[in-house]
C-alpha cells in the first residue's frame, strides 16, 4: 500500500460549545423582547395521546407549567416570554422534550409544539446532549444561539435519516415539532411513525432512553471529530442509533440484522500497484437465525454461538468470529485458493454511506504493508484529509513506529486523494502518475460518533485509521477482556485466538503511564504491565517491555512491547508488537484484539 505520504489539523467541536453547562452571568449578558407566547400541540406516546400529561416550559425569557387535556393537548400563554423554549412532557413512564425554535418573531406569537418520542430524538440530535441535562443547565445565550429554525431543522434531517436507515416508517412526514398529529381514524403519517417506531423499539429489545443516548452521542462525536482534544464524545464502544432499531442475536447484543460491509486481508485475484480489489464483499445478515447471504454468490452460511462466550460465533467452515460492542467483526478464516490451507483475517461491519465533507480531519494510521521485500511489517502515520476528499498533509509515514511527531517530516506533495466508488465505498488514488495505485477504502461510524477507516491493496497490504484524539488514563479497577487475531511478516493468521485480560491497578498521571494486571483466560496466573498513552504519538499507547517481570505463582517472565492505535468507540484495537528476535528471523505480530462484552 503507498499511503506512506500521509498530519495536524483541528476543526472546531461546533456543536457542543453552545449547549454546555449553565452560569447566570449568561444569562446576564442576554437581553430579549418580551411579549406574549402561546404554545399549543399535542403530547403523544407510540400509539396514542397522552392525557393528563403535566408539561413544562423554559423559554429564552419566561417559564411556565400546562396539563394535557383528555385528548393529549395542551395550550398555555406565558407572559413576559419570548422564544425559543425547551419543552418537557411527563405521562404514564414517559418523559420526553421538544423545542419551539425561534425564527427572529420571538413574541407575541402563537406556535405550534408538540412533545413525542420523536421530538425526544430531535433534541438529543439538536443539542448532542441528554435532553434532560440540557433543559435543566441551559442558559438563554445558548438557547437562542442553538435552537433557531435552520439548526432545527437540520437536527430533523438527520433524525429522519436514522429512522429511514431502521427501518421505520417516515413516509410523508415532514415536521416533527408542528406536524398534524392524531391517532384518529387512518389517523396522521406522524401517527403512523410514532406507532412503528415503538414496534421497532419492542422488537428490537431498546428502549428510548438508549436510542435517545446513541443519537445525542453521535451528534457529539460528530460534531467534535477531527479535535485532536475533543472529550465530548465518550469512547465507550456501542452501536450507531440506527442499529439499536434491528434484530439482535440471541447471545450478541452487538450484532443486529442488516448488511455487513467485510474486508478480506488476501491477496486479490491480480496483485498490482493499480489492480482492481477482488478482496472485498458484503453480506446480509440476519440476526435471528444467525443466517449470512453472501452478496457475490448469493450463498448462504449460518452461524453457531460458542458456548459460554457472548460475541463469539464460528461456522461450518470453522471461521472463528468475534463481534466488538459497536459492532465490528474480526474473523480468522482458511483460504484454499492456493490448495494449502492458509489463514486469513476478515473484517466486517454495518454499512453505512458518507459523504467525504463528513470525513474531513485529521486521522492517525497503523497498517501492515510490505516493507520493500516480501515481508510485512508495521507503517504508522497522520495526515489531513479535507472536505473535498484531498489529503493535504502527511507526517510520520516510512518513519519508525517510535518517532515522535515532532521529529518527523511534514509532506504537502503527490499524496493521494478520496474518491467515491459506485460500487460502495471509496477509492484512495495516488496522485504520481510515474508510480500509479490505488486502494479500496471503507468507512464506519460507530455510536459515539467516531470515525473508523479500514484501506486495503490488492497485494493484501492493509491500514485502519482513526480521528486523531489525545488520550486520557483509564480509571482504576477498569477490567477489560479481549480475543486476540495474530497475522505474521507474511500476512497469514498461524496462531489460534487467543483471549487475555487485564485490570488497571494504579495511575502515574506526571507521565501519562498507568500500570495492569494482565492474565490469560486459560491460567490463573497474573502479572504487572507498564503502559503510557499519547506515545510516540497522539492517539497511540505504548507498552513498555520488561524483563523478568515477577508472577502472581512467584515466577518471572518478559512483558513484550506493543504500540496500538486506539480505535475510540469501536471497541476493538489493532496492535504492533515489534521484532524481538536476536537472529536473522523475525517475529514482529500484528493483533486486531476485539474486546469482550
Amino acid at each position: 500500500m503507498k499511503m506512506r505520504t500521509l498530519t495536524l489539523a483541528l476543526i472546531s467541536a461546533g456543536l457542543l460549545a453552545a449547549c454546555g453547562g449553565g452560569g447566570s452571568s449568561d444569562d446576564k449578558k442576554s437581553t430579549v423582547t418580551t411579549g406574549n407566547v402561546t404554545l399549543t400541540g399535542v403530547v403523544a406516546s407510540y400509539e396514542a395521546p397522552l392525557p393528563s400529561a403535566s408539561v413544562t416550559i423554559k423559554c429564552a425569557a419566561g417559564n411556565g407549567t400546562a396539563t394535557a387535556d383528555s385528548t393529549g393537548s395542551y395550550n398555555v400563554t406565558l407572559q413576559n416570554a419570548a422564544l425559543p423554549c425547551v419543552l418537557k412532557a411527563s405521562g404514564s413512564t414517559l418523559v420526553m422534550h421538544s423545542v419551539a425554535p425561534s425564527d427572529g418573531n420571538t413574541t407575541n406569537t402563537e406556535v405550534v409544539v408538540n412533545i413525542s418520542p420523536l421530538t425526544e430524538l430531535l433534541v438529543a440530535q439538536l443539542t448532542g446532549a441528554d435532553p434532560e441535562s440540557f433543559m435543566e443547565t441551559v442558559t438563554t445565550t445558548q438557547l437562542t444561539g442553538l435552537v433557531t429554525t435552520t439548526q432545527v431543522r437540520t437536527a430533523q434531517t438527520s433524525v429522519l435519516e436514522t429512522l429511514v436507515t431502521a427501518g421505520v416508517t417516515t413516509t410523508g412526514l415532514t415536521d416533527l415539532i408542528s406536524g398534524a398529529l392524531s391517532f384518529s381514524g387512518t389517523g396522521t403519517r406522524y401517527a403512523i411513525t410514532l406507532t412503528d417506531l415503538g414496534s421497532s423499539l419492542s422488537s428490537s429489545g431498546s428502549t428510548l432512553e438508549s436510542l435517545s443516548d446513541a443519537v445525542a452521542a453521535t451528534a457529539a462525536g460528530t460534531s467534535a471529530a477531527g479535535s485532536a482534544t475533543a472529550t465530548a464524545a465518550t469512547s465507550t464502544p456501542s452501536l450507531p442509533a440506527e442499529l439499536l432499531l434491528k434484530a439482535k442475536a440471541a447471545t450478541c447484543d452487538a450484532l443486529r440484522s442488516t448488511t455487513y460491509r467485510v474486508v478480506m486481508f488476501q491477496p486479490s485475484t491480480a496483485t498490482g500497484d493499480n489492480d482492481p480489489v477482488t478482496e472485498i464483499n458484503s453480506m446480509s445478515f440476519d440476526a435471528a437465525t444467525l443466517t449470512a447471504t453472501w452478496a457475490d454468490d448469493n450463498s448462504t452460511e449460518v452461524w453457531t454461538p460458542v458456548s459460554g462466550q457472548s460475541c463469539r460465533f464460528t461456522n461450518l467452515d470453522g471461521v472463528d468470529i468475534a463481534i466488538s460492542p459497536a459492532g465490528v467483526a474480526v474473523a480468522r478464516a482458511a483460504d484454499n485458493s492456493t490448495g494449502t490451507p492458509v489463514y486469513r483475517l476478515a473484517m466486517a461491519f454495518p454499512e453505512q454511506t458518507h459523504a467525504v465533507a463528513d470525513l474531513a480531519g485529521t486521522w492517525n494510521t497503523i497498517g501492515w504493508q510490505s516493507n520493500n521485500s516480501t515481508l510485512l511489517d508495521v507503517d504508522a502515520g497522520t495526515f489531513v484529509l479535507s472536505s473535498a476528499g484531498a489529503i493535504t498533509r502527511a507526517r510520520c509515514f516510512d518513519e519508525a513506529v517510535s518517532a515522535a511527531d515532532s521529529t518527523c517530516t511534514e509532506q504537502t506533495t503527490l499524496l493521494p486523494n478520496l474518491t467515491a466508488n459506485t460500487a460502495g465505498g471509496f477509492d484512495l488514488i495516488g496522485t504520481d502518475t510515474t508510480d500509479p495505485w490505488r486502494d479500496r477504502t471503507f468507512f464506519y461510524r460507530a455510536g459515539n460518533g467516531d470515525l473508523m477507516m479500514v484501506s486495503i491493496n490488492a497485494t493484501g497490504e492493509f491500514m485502519l485509521a482513526s480521528k486523531q484524539r489525545t488520550l486520557t488514563l483509564p480509571s482504576v479497577g477498569t477490567v477489560t477482556s479481549h480475543w486476540n487475531f495474530y497475522l505474521n511478516t507474511s500476512n497469514q493468521s498461524v496462531t489460534p485466538v487467543d483471549q487475555t485480560g487485564n485490570t488497571v491497578a494504579s495511575l502515574d498521571n506526571s507521565n501519562g503511564r498507568w500500570t495492569r494486571t494482565a492474565w490469560n483466560v486459560t491460567s490463573a496466573v497474573t502479572y504487572p504491565q507498564t503502559l503510557e498513552i499519547n506515545k510516540a504519538r497522539n492517539g497511540y499507547v505504548h507498552r513498555l517491555p520488561a524483563t523478568d517481570v515477577t508472577q502472581s505463582d512467584g515466577s518471572t517472565r518478559n512483558v513484550r512491547e506493543f504500540y496500538s492505535l486506539t480505535m475510540r468507540g469501536m471497541g476493538f484495537s489493532p496492535v504492533y508488537l515489534p521484532n524481538t528476535s536476536t537472529t536473522t528471523s523475525v517475529n514482529q505480530l500484528f493483533l486486531l484484539s476485539v474486546q469482550r462484552p
